[in-house]
């Protein structure tokens, strides 16, 4: 290992994650990249993943408190770090064998500063280890940057974080009890931080059905829709109208979910908000066609369609925004 490489802190929150965690833990410890700490934070887990944790000694860094959700977990496996870089990882996750070396090398081939952060591309695998999503990301982007990290939602664990630019935008917002990759990513550009793409196997990320995986809970939409504004709060005061577009176009696509999910009230809350951040643009990103059914059917009849197109085609909700976002 060179003397001048860059300590990486790999930080994990663990939340009942007993049948998944020991793999994802190992895959940090079997970097290819020798110049790692793993940092873990139980956040409160209820069923034995605190005695998987402990039982991987001084491999870790482990500290167990009570339950106060994903965010806090990270923020303070951000205060324990000692790494001039950071990757988020989750305790259902594997991390790919030589993700971080990769990334590392990636970053001593630019003289970037550190104002900008490379992410790479995930595959979702289910409960038998079939792979049932490939997720890189489309080589045409959106513009300004701002719009872009709306539309895409760069999950964290695909990027290597300079950990002076997580400190410098304070780190996650604990209000949030999902989309926070979208918040924590947003604040970053609006600093000046570039997110640029590399085609690099990052992680696989397991589809499960536990209750506790946060893309599996029945959410309440008004509680999302007060969710989804701490983020809005960050944008509120940006005048360019490209991102407030991009804005309204996002929360039309989680009024479309929650339409799919029979919740037609918040469907309609979340439309109704989309139109009231951007009265004339909410439709700027969406795809012409789903734009022209919009001018001739009322949006609730369409996402029943689609929805039962989805059971018979895919249970993956990223299809959806393909459906909805114009590339």
């Amino acid at each position: 290992m060179k003397e001048n490489q860059p300590l990486v802190s790999i930080i994990m929150p663990c939340y009942n994650a007993q049948d998944y965690v020991a793999q994802a833990i190992q895959s940090a410890l079997d970097q290819t990249y020798a110049h790692c700490e793993v940092i873990v934070i139980d956040d409160g887990s209820k069923d034995g993943s605190l005695d998987i944790l402990k039982s991987f000694g001084d491999q870790i860094t482990l500290e167990a408190g009570a339950n106060q959700g994903a965010c806090a977990a990270r923020n303070r496996g951000l205060d324990l770090s000692k790494g001039e870089y950071i990757k988020f990882f989750d305790a259902d996750d594997i991390l790919t064998v030589d993700c971080i070396e990769r990334q590392v090398t990636l970053l001593g081939l630019d003289e970037g500063g550190g104002q900008w952060i490379g992410y790479g591309y995930d595959e979702l695998f289910n409960e038998s280890g079939m792979k049932v999503f490939n997720k890189r990301f489309p080589t045409q982007s959106y513009d300004p940057p701002v719009a872009d990290l709306i539309l895409r939602n760069v999950i964290t664990t695909l990027s290597l974080y300079p950990v002076s630019a997580i400190r410098k935008v304070g780190g996650f917002d604990a209000r949030l009890s999902s989309g926070q990759e979208r918040n924590l990513n947003i604040k970053l550009a609006l600093e000046g931080y570039e997110f640029r793409y590399q085609d690099i196997f990052v992680y696989s990320r397991r589809i499960h059905q536990s209750p506790d995986r946060i893309s599996n809970r029945k959410g309440d939409g008004f509680k999302e829709l007060e969710n989804v504004n701490y983020t809005y709060e960050v944008l509120s005061g940006h005048k360019d109208q490209r991102i407030l577009d991009a804005w309204a176009a996002y929360l039309w696509t989680l009024g479309r979910r929650f339409g799919f999910d029979g919740d037609a009230k918040a469907a309609r809350a979340f439309f109704d908000e989309a139109k009231k951040v951007s009265p004339a643009g909410y439709r700027r990103y969406l795809t012409p066609k789903y734009s022209m059914l919009l001018s001739v059917f009322d949006p609730i009849l369409i996402d029943r369609v689609y929805g039962v197109i989805r059971i018979f085609k895919s249970s993956n909700k990223n299809e959806l925004d393909r459906v909805t976002f114009k590339r």
